[in-house]
């Protein structure tokens, strides 16, 4: 039934003393909190001194890394352009739109291809 007087100043108490009290009440231990702290420190470490497998790993710096990213980007983009010379889908105008688009996005790569700015005749014939 309907809680009486008493009950419901009970509830009161607790109630009260549950908002007085709440950062302690709910609080992680100190112990757990530890203990999950060194279980992933561990776990890091552990990751840290194994990259699983035969795989070999070794610390590079920051420029080393980035030149290892913009050598495997300027290979996948030369592989784009070669896709373009080759693939025999795109007519000889669709190819000629996709270089000067590639020429215009990848300048360096294009000269660096073609550094007197024109596609070799024998690429024209087979590939446009």
């Amino acid at each position: 039934g309907k809680p009486n007087a008493e009950e419901q100043d009970k509830v009161k108490v607790l109630v009260s003393f549950m908002l007085d009290n709440y950062a302690h009440i709910f609080a992680v231990p100190e112990d757990l909190e530890a203990e999950v702290k060194r279980r992933l420190q561990e776990e890091k470490s552990r990751q840290q001194a194994s990259c699983g497998g035969d795989t070999f790993c070794q610390k590079i710096t920051t420029e080393e890394y980035a030149e290892q990213a913009r050598i495997g980007s300027n290979e996948a983009v030369t592989q784009l352009l070669d896709g373009i010379l080759s693939n025999p889908r795109f007519s000889q105008k669709e190819k000629k739109k996709k270089l000067k688009e590639f020429q215009r996005v990848y300048p360096d790569i294009y000269r660096l291809r073609f550094p007197d700015d024109t596609v070799p005749v024998a690429s024209r014939r087979s590939s446009l």
